[in-house]
């Protein structure tokens, strides 16, 4: 399963840092236009915020390969989407 082996212990962290460099790209495109943004009510930067959902997101697909699957895709992916509207 190709999950299982980009996310083992062996394996994980330089996939781990491909992806966290992909989203910090991601991330950089918009920066000039979001650099006086700050999560609302909060004044934690959007960077900060994006860095934290970032790392959310990756963590917790790496547990839930680890927990064998133990919710399905459709939930995990409503799940993320619900978090991202509370949080938002």
């Amino acid at each position: 399963d190709i999950y299982r082996v980009l996310f083992t212990l062996e394996t994980s962290q330089p996939f781990i840092q491909h992806m966290l460099h992909f989203f910090q790209q991601k991330i950089k495109k918009h920066t000039e236009e979001l650099a006086s943004f700050d999560f609302p009510g909060t004044g934690v930067h959007y960077e900060i915020v994006a860095w934290y959902g970032i790392s959310a997101l990756l963590g917790t697909i790496h547990m839930w390969i680890q927990s064998d699957f133990s919710y399905s895709p459709t939930m995990l992916a409503t799940s993320f989407v619900k978090l991202s509207l509370n949080l938002t």
